[in-house]
């Protein structure tokens, strides 16, 4: 699984895992049975990056996760991406 974050903000270290653990969760939930087979037996591995803005304008992750407001960012503002 790769993780993408919005190259358009900037975040603390704690709010950017935050987001990433969103986003897993999320990916966990909606990827396929034998996608997530795969993930478990991989040790849940999963790459964390910034994406790029031509990436991050191409949108072809399959989630998304939008942030609500209430601390570091305004919302309703997308702050992490994940894909398979």
């Amino acid at each position: 699984m790769t993780i993408d974050l919005s190259p358009e903000l900037t975040l603390t270290t704690g709010k950017a895992a935050a987001q990433c653990g969103h986003a897993a969760q999320l990916a966990f939930e909606q990827m396929p049975d034998d996608v997530r087979n795969r993930w478990r037996e991989s040790g849940f591995s999963l790459r964390v990056q910034t994406a790029t803005a031509d990436a991050w304008a191409a949108d072809d992750q399959q989630i998304s996760v939008v942030d609500a407001g209430f601390t570091e960012v305004d919302g309703p503002t997308e702050t992490a991406r994940a894909s398979w």
